[in-house]
């Protein structure tokens, strides 16, 4: 057995099965129980538990279903790369990179400027395994900030279509799938 505090590698024996029960940070086969992640061995005597606590632990944790605050980087034809700046369920700054499945099937997608880069979106975060994609599926997400393209003026959203934003100096219009969180701004 090696000593608590000790240093392991993920792959590690720790202990048995029948010494320690497998605590966080370590997995149990074949009757015995093995270090999963780089760190620190704690064994807690009272509890029978072995764990191993992560040297340096991640910054920024994202699960599914976090919600998060992303700033739109490139839009492709069917997918945008996203740089997710805050992830609210934390309150923590990020520069994660997430991306977003566009289906224009959808009649609000259809127009080719349903989203642009410098758009800011509130999105829920549904895979975090290799890359990180959301979805703006729900009246709380979708963009909550845009500007025109054609003066640099705040869009706003219009009051008998949510849908639709549009320019109070240009008269700009765009469709897209807005937040009903959208920030509004006096211009």
């Amino acid at each position: 057995m090696i000593k608590n505090k000790d240093i392991c590698l993920p792959g590690d024996f720790l202990a048995s099965i029948e010494e320690f029960f497998p605590g966080s940070g370590v997995y149990e086969m074949n009757g015995n129980v093995y270090a999963s992640i780089l760190g620190k061995i704690i064994y807690d005597l009272k509890e029978r538990k072995v764990s191993v606590e992560p040297i340096k632990k991640p910054s920024i944790y994202l699960k599914r279903e976090t919600t998060v605050i992303a700033k739109v980087e490139h839009v492709a034809r069917n997918l945008a790369e996203l740089k997710i700046l805050y992830v609210e369920d934390t309150k923590t700054q990020t520069k994660l990179t997430a991306y977003l499945i566009l289906k224009r099937k959808s009649s609000t997608l259809k127009d080719s400027n349903f989203l642009k880069p410098e758009d800011y979106l509130r999105a829920r975060v549904l895979t975090t395994e290799g890359n990180i994609f959301v979805s703006i599926r729900g009246k709380n997400y979708g963009l909550i900030y845009a500007d025109c393209p054609i003066c640099g003026n705040p869009l706003h959203p219009l009051l008998k279509n949510k849908n639709v934003l549009v320019c109070n100096i240009c008269n700009f219009k765009r469709r897209s799938k807005v937040s009903l969180l959208y920030i509004r701004t006096k211009s």
